[in-house]
């Protein structure tokens, strides 16, 4: 299998608090723990090797891991395929060409006790569909799987690709009301945070204000989409 080496800088901070498990698996830059959870991610613009997420990977171990990240398609779209790439915090790292196996194993990386490494994942989704990539953090034999996390990717048709409608969304960042409009009636509106959950979902005709008060700080995702399942998405912060 051909692979190729690209330098990348990990420049975020490592943690200094401590965790009981022996693996912490977070958003990059984040604090909380999603190891053996699903992350869902969504795209309304399709293309080759975009950056979808990246994760942060900690060792609690008490000793220094050599692990090897081992990437699984549980399910993808025809005509998708994604890699990632996988080094230790301030080193140089090695990423590794779009695979079509269910399997594919990267390189042994030592991650010092009380350090991370980074993963990073990158798609080509030149279509609508989905997939679901589950990396597991293994062992440097490939012997045994001790911990992982899940992605769910997403692609929706935007409404702005059928036709000239466009969603209109403000204030943007918002602490309080959203005003939303679009030129598009019998349709639903869905807020969704960074993790995928459902925080509202109302029936929409061309316009709406929705109280966000009570939502936390951090980005959402507002989709409007009508009967014949098109839908427009945009991103909203949320800022108190």
């Amino acid at each position: 299998m051909k692979k190729y080496i690209l330098s990348f800088a990990i420049l975020l901070l490592a943690a200094t608090s401590s965790f009981a498990q022996d693996i912490t698996i977070t958003l990059a830059g984040g604090s909380t723990d999603i190891a053996g959870q699903i992350h869902t991610t969504y795209l309304t613009v399709y293309g080759d090797d975009m950056d979808l997420v990246d994760f942060d990977v900690f060792n609690n171990s008490g000793v220094n891991k050599t692990w090897v990240i081992t990437r699984r398609i549980m399910n993808e779209t025809p005509g998708w395929s994604n890699y990632f790439c996988w080094g230790a915090f301030g080193q140089a790292g090695n990423c590794y060409d779009a695979e079509p196996d269910e399997y594919f194993y990267s390189d042994t990386v030592t991650i010092v006790d009380g350090n991370k490494g980074l993963l990073w994942t990158y798609i080509s989704a030149p279509t609508t569909g989905s997939a679901l990539y589950r990396y597991y953090i293994t062992s440097a034999d490939s012997s045994s799987y001790e911990d992982s996390v899940d992605l769910q990717v997403n692609a929706f048709v935007g409404i702005d690709e059928l036709s000239e409608k466009e969603l209109s969304i403000f204030p943007n960042p918002s602490s309080s009301v959203l005003q939303i409009k679009a030129d598009i009636i019998d349709a639903s509106l869905t807020i969704a945070d960074l993790t995928g959950r459902v925080h509202s979902v109302q029936p929409f005709n061309n316009e709406l204000s929705i109280n966000v008060a009570e939502l936390n700080d951090g980005i959402y995702f507002v989709t409007v989409s009508n009967k014949n399942g098109e839908a427009k998405t945009e991103r909203v912060l949320i800022h108190h």
